[in-house]
C-alpha cells in the first residue's frame, strides 16, 4: 500500500479554499485495479474523466504477479489465487486460503481510509472504484467486521465493474452484528461474463443487500469482463448519476 499515484482534481481551488489537501476537493476517489494489473492506466482513465472536484488516488496491490505470466510486467495483484503448484484456487468448504489474504488485502484499505481521515478527510467524502480482483477487496470491506473500522463507518460509495464477492466469504452466515463500514454500492457487469458470470454478480448482490448495503446492480448485453467502455453512454450514465 506505499506505491500510488496521485492526482488533484482537474478544476482549481476555490477562492478561499486551502491550496490543495481536504478542502480543495470534495471527493477521493481510490482505484484498485484488477489481478494483473497496476495504478498506471487508472491515473489516465481519471484524467479523461475529469471528474470536477474530485481527488483520484490509486494503488498498486500488494502481491507482484511473477513475470514469466506477464506479457507487459509490471502486474500486481490484491490476494493470493494460486496455490503452491500455480493451480487456481477453488471455493470449497473448508478452503480459506484466499479469504485469509483477502483480509490482509482490506485490512489494509481500511489502514488507508483512516489514515486518510487522520488527513482531514471526511469518511463520506472517500469512494472506492475496484475492478475485477480490486472490486472484490472494496465489497469485502463493507463485509469484514475482522477489518478494524470503526462500527458504521459510512464511505460515500463503492463502485465494482466485472467483480464479485469472494465466493468463500459467501459461505459464511449473512448479517453477522452488521455491516462494520456502509455505502451505497454500484455493481456494472456484462451478461457474456465468462470469467465472472452474471450469477455471481446477483449472488453478490444478493450478500450485500443482506448485510444492509443501498445497491444497484446493472448488467449490460453483450459486455464481457472489461473496464468501463468510455463510449458506451448507459454505463458512464450510471457512474456519474451514482
Amino acid at each position: 500500500w506505499r506505491d500510488f499515484g496521485y492526482a488533484h482534481a482537474p478544476e482549481p481551488p476555490p477562492v478561499g479554499a486551502q491550496d490543495g489537501g481536504p478542502g480543495r476537493e470534495r471527493n477521493l476517489l481510490i482505484f484498485l485495479h484488477g489481478f494483473g494489473g497496476r495504478k498506471g492506466p487508472f491515473m489516465e482513465l481519471a484524467e479523461k474523466l475529469g471528474l470536477p472536484k474530485t481527488a483520484v488516488l490509486a494503488f498498486d496491490g500488494p502481491e507482484a504477479v511473477p513475470e514469466e505470466l506477464l506479457d507487459d510486467p509490471p502486474a500486481f495483484g490484491w490476494f493470493t489465487i494460486f496455490d503452491e503448484e500455480f493451480q487456481l484456487i477453488e471455493p470449497c468448504p473448508g478452503e480459506q486460503r484466499r479469504l485469509a489474504s483477502l483480509r490482509v488485502a482490506a485490512r489494509g484499505l481500511a489502514d488507508v481510509v483512516a489514515s486518510l481521515a487522520s488527513l482531514g478527510w471526511a469518511p463520506e467524502e472517500i469512494f472506492l472504484f475496484g475492478y475485477g480482483q480490486g472490486g472484490t477487496v472494496a465489497l469485502d470491506l463493507l463485509l469484514g467486521v475482522e477489518h478494524g473500522c470503526p462500527h458504521d463507518l459510512q464511505l460515500g460509495g463503492v463502485v465494482g465493474v466485472a467483480t464479485e464477492v469472494l465466493p468463500e466469504r459467501l459461505l459464511e452466515p449473512p448479517g453477522r452484528g452488521g455491516a462494520a463500514v456502509k455505502a451505497p454500492v454500484l455493481l456494472i457487469h456484462g451478461a457474456a461474463d465468462q470469467r465472472t458470470p452474471p450469477r455471481a454478480a446477483e449472488a453478490s448482490a444478493a450478500r450485500l443487500r443482506a448485510d444492509a448495503a443501498q445497491l444497484q446492480l446493472h448488467v449490460f448485453p453483450g459486455r464481457s469482463g472489461e473496464m468501463l467502455r468510455g463510449g458506451h453512454a448507459e454505463e458512464m450514465r450510471c457512474l456519474m448519476e451514482f
